[in-house]
């Protein structure tokens, strides 16, 4: 009876590997951030794959200078799949450790597209970064205050 269980398995597993495959293709869920999915990763994981490294890090442009926002080391939440005109991007946020109500960033990362657009407020200035368009501006928005506006 064993082996009939078995077997029955070996071919439950083989009938669905291609399926699986197929939904591991899309660059967003693909585990290129030291063996995870950015989905399963804080803000900082974002970090772990060179090339969103090197875009984020040029997207920042100046800001790239401020500690917290370079390393991206402050509490967040996992990232998530969002939409947002029309593409497919993960949403991902952080704020500055000891100083979150006055320090935060929403950002939305694309590997499809190999893109990084995002808002970070600092002390009250805010700053667009990676020159999103319009539409994602605007969205931008909208995805910064509900990370960090809330009501209570």
């Amino acid at each position: 009876m064993n082996r009939s269980i078995r077997s029955a398995v070996v071919v439950v597993i083989a009938a669905t590997a291609p399926w699986c495959a197929l939904a591991q293709a899309d660059a967003n869920s693909e585990k290129i951030f030291n063996g995870y999915a950015l989905h399963q990763l804080t803000a900082a994981g974002l970090l772990y794959n060179a090339k969103a490294k090197a875009t984020y890090h040029k997207a920042l442009g100046p800001l790239v200078k401020q500690p917290w926002l370079a390393k991206l080391d402050g509490p967040s939440n996992e990232y998530r799949p969002v939409k947002v005109a029309g593409a497919d991007y993960m949403l991902g946020s952080t704020c500055k450790n000891h100083d979150c109500q006055n320090n935060t960033i929403v950002l939305l990362w694309s590997g499809a597209q190999n893109v990084v657009y995002g808002k970070v407020v600092q002390r009250g200035k805010s700053t667009l970064i990676g020159s999103p368009p319009p539409a994602v501006a605007a969205e931008l928005e909208k995805l910064w205050k509900t990370e960090f506006r809330r009501a209570n």
